[in-house]
């Protein structure tokens, strides 16, 4: 029995896990002070309202 991710988990397998996959982990994959600041926003429903390239929205349901 596999089971499932909660969301904390579905989060780092989309975006830490795939940068430091491919060694770019000191960069990108998390929300901190020094990294690039692309992400998306979700609702509870996992619903996409809103994303961020480079610190600035560029897009807002």
């Amino acid at each position: 029995d596999w089971g499932l991710a909660d969301k904390a988990q579905a989060i780092n397998m989309a975006s830490l896990i795939p940068a430091k996959s491919v060694g770019i982990d000191d960069r990108c994959g998390q929300i901190k002070k020094g990294h690039l600041a692309d992400f998306i926003i979700l609702d509870e429903a996992m619903n996409l309202k809103a994303t961020y390239l480079g610190g600035q929205a560029v897009y807002q349901a």
